[in-house]
């Protein structure tokens, strides 16, 4: 059996030696180059879902205080005009309509729980130079007072929402004092953010206690 030579030998090592050396600088410049495109791509998708995920938040904050306030009033606003005793609907002394509006606001007065006429006020109105939803309750004789109530509390978050607007329009279907339709729309803004806007609205029908 022959010896293989040492020359071919040395030639099949020489070969392997070339086939395994590294990879050239340009080889590594341009796998580091994929690789930074790479990153700011998913860097970049990160940083949109970001705000995409912060911009749905502050929508969210915005819709939930006007939805509150709208919802509180609605519920509130059902007892209007109830009273146990007196063979009718509890209206507002020198009110036409058992909800009496103003474009700004609206008043009302039920019998609560303890017997007494409880006067209720929404309306818009300025604190510290900022518009407000405020609410006003009173247990008091049921008298047409709309400015001169005292104890205002805001329905919105002062400090994160601002109020554009809080109107009331009023649409009588028929003669009686509990035919009408009350509509309240609510704009507001997101505080530091004026792209952040959002308007609603709610209609209630006046239930009639005869």
């Amino acid at each position: 059996m022959g010896m293989m030579p040492v020359r071919n030998n040395k030639k099949k090592a020489l070969n392997l030696y070339t086939r395994q050396r590294g990879a050239s600088l340009i080889e590594f410049m341009t796998a580091s180059m994929l690789s930074l495109i790479a990153l700011a791509a998913v860097g970049s998708v990160f940083i949109s879902g970001q705000k995409l995920a912060a911009e749905r938040s502050k929508q969210l904050l915005l819709m939930q205080n006007l939805s509150d306030t709208l919802k509180y009033v609605k519920e509130d606003i059902k007892r209007a005009g109830y009273q146990k005793s007196g063979g009718g609907s509890a209206i507002l002394s020198g009110a036409s309509n058992v909800i009496h509006t103003w474009p700004t606001g609206l008043s009302y007065v039920y019998e609560n729980q303890g017997g007494q006429l409880q006067v209720v006020s929404f309306k818009q109105r300025d604190s510290g130079g900022k518009k407000v939803v405020s609410l006003c309750e009173d247990s008091t004789s049921p008298v047409l007072v709309i400015d001169s109530c005292s104890g205002y509390t805001s329905m919105l978050d002062q400090h994160q929402i601002k109020l554009m607007k809080f109107e009331v329009q009023t649409t009588p279907l028929g003669n009686g004092v509990s035919s009408a339709l009350v509509t309240m729309t609510i704009s507001g803004q997101l505080r530091g953010d004026s792209s952040v806007t959002k308007t609603m609205s709610a209609t209630i029908k006046q239930r009639n206690w005869q």
